[in-house]
């Protein structure tokens, strides 16, 4: 009896210790047990919306939070919530982001389809660029020459990329959400909506380049030029050690605009749908704030969450613009005493809204198929003949499975432009500005470094190159330019329905076989792909009439011209020898 009641003293005791125990170990974040405070109380909260006091560590981190053992605390610790593994547990959890994480999981970004399958596309490996194929599949798929490339040279710019895998400025990018939301890269702090275009220019300063042209930064020639002090500029050098010289930025860029300014949340992470191609996600257009359509604000909706979420201030029945594509809400674009006014997302400041003329160069027929970039794109950027090799017999590192695997990828270019480019028809008929993208001549080579192959895949691609001016290219430089039109640099003379071209470069003496500007030949064929399907280069009917014009600019230069009223009966009249001038 004595030793039984000895064992329940002891019992007791010990349930008192480990009561006391808990009690002076126990400790709550909002409602929640959080005893990872006990040692990390003094961590600074990421933002104000991630208050550390209130959702603990383990909301983001995981972990074991009851525990008060460091190694029984740590057990199952996420250092990076938003990475690609755990984001549905973390970030995407039903209480915080699941709608942002499916969404974003679904992104051009993320899934890199476009990327993708245009490359296989151009490269003759698939008949569409509507593959599915996408970063999350390619792990499983056989190599071929197209998939190679990407995985050892093109797939370091998706947001499920690891976090400093790597060196440099490839290392800087990845780490899911963070990959935008998170400024600073070590420490806890950093979080934020409000995304400078830095962190957008860390991946969008290769291929399209629109992160560097925006800024007036164009990516020059590999030899440094322009020279400083008789040497190549070693000063203006980008990652990479590529060379750049200066050209106009966009004027957003002058009026102090970020990427976010004018692009979307839904544009940048994604509708939710499986995309395709960058155009079918970004949602915003010219219009959108230059020729806006508003809309009243009311309490609770989404215009008011996403202003208050950004620090800005919106009260009931404020006018705000919305997307002409989805309706969405453009919160920072505002009507007030019938002026448009931007205000910036950063600071808050409010830039006056120049609305779309409707002076006679937006009137005249034939000008409504115009895109606003194909007139107001100040240059482009153009990177001609990519000289890509690959030798079968060196090892590389596969950027997907982190291995080095044997076959290398070496790029080396021909030539850089950013003048006069060529324009093209998008499936939806707008002519907007192209570029090559990409011009490639393969040549594989086996372990003995021979050529043991070689190919030739010439693409154009259209695209936004965000270097918007007022100031719009001349009349002449689409008129009677043949590079614009797709025949490129050279000379042109067209006799009835022939079209007689002289190139500048003598492509057949130099065994290219063509010009690299030229899209066209004078039959009308087609001598480069496009990147996608249903987008296409003039005729020889559409360059035919477009020269016509050509010709009576040089007399008519006045937008309000009588001839361009009816240029077809004008043009008629001038055949009969009436010159309709003036009239």
């Amino acid at each position: 009896m004595r030793r039984t009641l000895q064992i329940v003293v002891v019992i007791f005791s010990l349930l008192g210790l480990f009561i006391f125990h808990h009690r002076t170990t126990y400790k709550k974040a909002g409602s929640r047990i959080e005893n990872c405070l006990l040692c990390h109380g003094d961590t600074p909260s990421p933002d104000k919306n991630h208050d550390v006091r209130a959702i603990g560590c383990s909301s983001c981190h995981l972990g074991n939070p009851y525990a008060v053992d460091k190694s029984m605390a740590h057990e199952n610790m996420v250092l990076n919530p938003a990475s690609y593994p755990f984001v549905e547990k973390t970030c995407g959890k039903s209480n915080c982001h699941p709608d942002q994480v499916k969404r974003v999981k679904n992104s051009i970004m993320a899934t890199n389809r476009g990327i993708i399958n245009t490359l296989r596309y151009q490269w003759g490996e698939v008949e569409s660029t509507f593959d599915t194929l996408d970063i999350y599949s390619i792990k499983n798929t056989s190599m071929s020459p197209a998939i190679s490339h990407y995985r050892k040279f093109c797939s370091t710019c998706h947001i499920w990329k690891k976090l400093h895998d790597l060196p440099g400025e490839i290392g800087s990018r990845g780490g899911g959400c963070i990959d935008c939301h998170l400024e600073k890269k070590h420490g806890h702090n950093g979080l934020t909506v409000k995304i400078r275009s830095r962190q957008c220019i860390k991946c969008h300063n290769r291929s399209a380049r629109t992160g560097l042209s925006y800024r007036g930064i164009f990516e020059s020639e590999g030899y440094g030029t322009p020279f400083y002090r008789g040497r190549p500029n070693r000063k203006r050098k980008l990652s990479g050690g590529r060379f750049f010289r200066r050209l106009l930025p966009d004027i957003h860029y002058e009026y102090g605009l970020e990427c976010i300014d004018c692009h979307t949340s839904r544009g940048l992470m994604g509708d939710g749908s499986s995309h395709y191609h960058v155009e079918d996600q970004v949602e915003i257009s010219c219009q959108d704030c230059h020729d806006p359509i508003f809309e009243e604000v009311s309490d609770g909706d989404s215009a008011m969450i996403l202003a208050s979420l950004n620090g800005l201030k919106l009260e009931a029945g404020d006018s705000v613009a919305i997307t002409r594509k989805s309706h969405f809400p453009l919160y920072n674009v505002h009507l007030k005493d019938g002026d448009v006014l931007l205000i910036r997302k950063i600071d808050g400041k409010v830039i006056p809204i120049v609305k779309m003329s409707q002076s006679a160069y937006h009137r005249i027929s034939g000008h409504e198929q115009l895109s606003c970039q194909a007139c107001h794109s100040a240059w482009v950027p153009q990177c001609y003949g990519c000289h890509d090799i690959y030798r079968k017999s060196v090892k590389q590192l596969d950027k997907i499975s982190y291995k080095r695997t044997w076959g290398k990828w070496e790029e080396r270019r021909s030539y850089l432009r950013y003048e006069h480019p060529v324009l093209m028809r998008r499936p939806d008929g707008k002519v907007y500005p192209a570029a090559p993208g990409c011009q490639v001549y393969l040549t594989a080579l086996d372990k003995n470094g021979r050529v043991d192959s070689s190919a030739t895949h010439f693409a154009m691609a259209f695209f936004d190159p965000h270097t918007t001016r007022r100031a719009v290219r001349s009349c002449q430089d689409c008129h009677l330019n043949p590079k614009t039109v797709g025949l490129g640099s050279g000379s042109i003379r067209i006799e009835g329905k022939s079209i007689e071209f002289t190139p500048i470069y003598d492509a057949e003496r130099s065994e290219l076989k063509i010009p690299l500007e030229s899209v066209i030949d004078t039959a009308g064929r087609q001598i480069q792909r496009v990147s996608r399907e249903n987008a296409r280069f003039f005729s020889l009917t559409e360059i035919k009439k477009i020269f016509t014009v050509g010709y009576c600019i040089q007399c008519h230069r006045n937008y309000e011209d009588g001839i361009y009223k009816s240029f077809r009966k004008s043009f008629k009249d001038f055949e009969k020898g009436l010159c309709p001038a003036g009239r």
